[in-house]
């Protein structure tokens, strides 16, 4: 049996080793909380992954070739790259490589842009005289009809942006019906074939 000393003196080891082990995780935590140009990471799992681009938009090599792409967050945006030197040289130049991103995003969503009017005027975006503003918020395409519905879009973008997922969601739908729509079709087309082959063999 151990005396009292002993197991007073284990207490007070296994009291550090919890305070020991509680202070490494509040520092892990507060560590977490850093300044925007600290919060660059490497992508640990992509769900549902829409980023339009798999190259980086500082050298252009392709993501992944350098290790582990890195995942950084500008004022709401994800910009990745193929490694953590190239953060630098984006914050020494955004424009110019949000530029390559805005232009990816656009190619990647205008064939299948749900919405021919402004989520903002309803006015047309077709039309001989009509020149739309491709507008990318979040790495997303909104189409608007021009600088002022920009503006006004950018104050209160999420109720524009509910608009177009109605859109978006209706487009989808009906993209659905077509689709089968279209597999319906051969399938009837065979059962008939196959009924008439039927009626021949009973000959």
């Amino acid at each position: 049996m151990w005396g009292e000393s002993t197991v007073s003196k284990r207490m007070v080891g296994l009291g550090l080793v919890v305070l020991v082990a509680a202070l490494a995780v509040a520092t892990a935590l507060l560590a977490g909380d850093k300044p925007m140009a600290d919060k660059a990471k490497p992508v640990e799992k992509v769900v549902a992954d829409t980023y339009p681009l798999e190259t980086c938009v500082v050298t252009g090599a392709k993501l992944g070739s350098m290790g582990d792409p890195v995942i950084y967050d500008y004022q709401g945006r994800e910009i990745r790259f193929c490694c953590k030197g190239c953060v630098k040289q984006f914050e020494d130049n955004p424009k110019v490589y949000l530029k390559k991103l805005d232009e990816a995003v656009v190619a990647r969503d205008l064939s299948g842009y749900p919405l021919e009017t402004c989520v903002v005027t309803g006015k047309s975006l077709t039309g001989k005289d009509v020149t739309p503003v491709d507008y990318v918020y979040d790495n997303r395409l909104v189409r608007l009809i021009d600088d002022s519905a920009v503006k006004t879009f950018m104050k209160d973008p999420e109720k524009y942006l509910k608009k177009l997922d109605d859109a978006q969601m209706m487009h989808d739908m009906k993209m659905m019906e077509m689709n089968k729509s279209t597999q319906m079709v051969p399938a009837k087309e065979a059962a008939t074939e196959s009924m008439g082959h039927s009626s021949c063999g009973g000959h």
